[in-house]
C-alpha cells in the first residue's frame, strides 16, 4: 500500500474514532452487564459501541472512496472476526483491529453515574481504538487512531519507511521532545495491576523497581492500557509494565486489541516497546497475550534488567497462589 492510500485510511480512522467516541459518551440507554468473554465483562454499552463504531467506519470509508477488503477483528469473541473479502486464494487480506471501548469499566461507570445524577458528568479515562494492519501480525501495522475521552483528543500514527509518524489532533509529535521526562527528577512507572489476581507477583515487581532507587515512584494504572501509554506520551509517566500474560489464569490478559492503536503513536513519539524478553511485537497476533514494557529511550532496557531476576520467582509464587484460590489447571 502506498503512502497516499495509507493517509486516506488514516483520515477515515481519525474521523471514525472521534465520531464513535462522541456517540458513546452521549449514550443514554440502559447499562447492564450481559456476560463474560475472554476474561472481560460485557455489557449493553459494549454492544452499542461495536455497532456504532462499525457503522461510522463503513460510512467514512464510503465518503473517502475506500473499498476495504479484509477482516474486521473486534475485541469481543462473538463478533470478533467478520470476513469482508479474502481476496484471491493465498492473498493475505488487510485487517482492521478494533477495541470499541478500551477502558469499558471506566466508561460504563461514568455514564451510569451521569444517568443517575446528571451533575456527575465527566469524561472517563478510556477511548476508541482502531488500527489498520497488513496481516494479523502486530509487526504489520500501517496506520491507527485512538480517541481519548478524557483528553477529548485524537492520537494517531502512520507507518513511514523507517518507523512511524505520530500526531495529536493532526499536530505532529516530535520524537526528540519526548525522550526525557519534563519538570520532574523522578521516573514514574506504571505497573498495571487491574484485572489481575496475582497481586503478590505485582508487588514483587514493584518492590524490585523501588529497591533499584532510580524507579522509586510506582503506580497502578487507570484500567485502560491505551490511556496509560498515552499518559507516557503526554509526560505524566515514563514507562508502562503489564505482565499479566506471564501468569496463567491471573485475570483478563493484555491482548493486541488493548494497545494496537497506540503502538504507532508511542513509537512515533520516540518511546520504546518490547515484550519481557526485549523483543518487538512481530511475533504476536490479535489473539496473543503480551507481557508488555513501554518506556522512554533507555528506560525500558533498564527496567527489564531490574525485573528479570524476580520474574521466575513470581511465576513460582503464582502457582502456589492459584492453589490457594482454587484455580485449577
Amino acid at each position: 500500500m502506498d503512502y497516499k492510500q495509507k493517509e486516506l485510511y488514516l483520515r477515515a480512522l481519525q474521523t471514525t474514532v472521534r465520531e464513535a467516541g462522541g456517540a458513546i459518551l452521549n449514550y443514554k440507554g440502559p447499562i447492564v452487564d450481559t456476560g463474560y468473554e475472554l476474561g472481560h465483562e460485557t455489557s449493553t454499552i459494549d454492544e452499542y459501541a461495536r455497532i456504532t463504531t462499525l457503522d461510522r467506519l463503513e460510512s467514512n470509508f464510503r465518503k473517502m472512496g475506500l473499498k476495504f477488503e479484509g477482516l474486521y477483528d473486534f475485541e469481543l469473541g462473538s463478533l470478533r472476526t467478520v470476513p469482508k473479502s479474502t481476496g484471491p486464494l493465498g492473498e493475505q487480506p488487510l485487517v482492521l483491529d478494533m477495541d470499541e471501548i478500551d477502558g469499558t469499566t471506566n466508561t460504563k461507570r461514568a455514564i451510569a453515574a451521569r444517568i443517575l445524577a446528571p451533575h456527575i458528568n465527566y469524561a472517563p479515562k478510556a477511548g476508541v481504538c482502531i488500527a489498520l494492519l497488513e496481516s494479523r501480525n502486530l509487526g504489520s501495522i500501517l496506520a491507527s487512531a485512538f480517541y481519548s475521552f478524557s483528553y477529548d483528543a485524537t492520537f494517531s500514527g502512520i507507518k513511514t519507511e523507517e518507523t512511524f509518524t505520530a500526531y495529536m489532533d493532526d499536530v505532529y509529535l516530535c520524537r526528540h521532545k519526548f525522550s526525557k521526562p519534563l519538570g520532574d527528577d523522578r521516573y514514574r512507572i506504571i505497573v498495571a495491576d487491574y484485572s489481575n489476581k496475582n497481586q503478590i507477583g505485582i508487588g514483587m515487581i514493584r518492590q524490585a523497581l523501588v529497591k533499584s532507587k532510580k524507579f522509586a515512584r510506582v503506580y497502578g494504572g487507570c484500567r485502560s492500557s491505551s490511556m496509560d501509554i498515552i499518559d507516557i506520551v503526554l509526560n505524566q509517566y515514563d514507562a508502562y509494565i503489564d505482565l499479566r500474560a506471564l501468569w496463567e489464569d491471573s485475570g483478563a490478559m493484555l491482548q493486541a486489541f488493548d494497545v494496537v492503536a497506540v503502538v504507532p503513536v508511542a513509537l512515533g513519539a520516540g518511546l520504546e516497546i518490547s515484550d519481557i524478553e526485549g523483543r518487538f511485537l512481530d511475533n504476536y497476533t490479535h489473539d496473543s497475550s503480551i507481557p508488555l514494557v513501554v518506556g522512554r529511550p533507555g528506560i525500558k532496557d533498564e527496567i527489564l534488567g531490574v525485573i528479570h531476576p524476580v520474574i521466575e520467582q513470581t511465576k513460582q509464587n503464582w502457582q502456589q497462589v492459584r492453589k490457594e484460590l482454587d484455580i485449577s489447571d
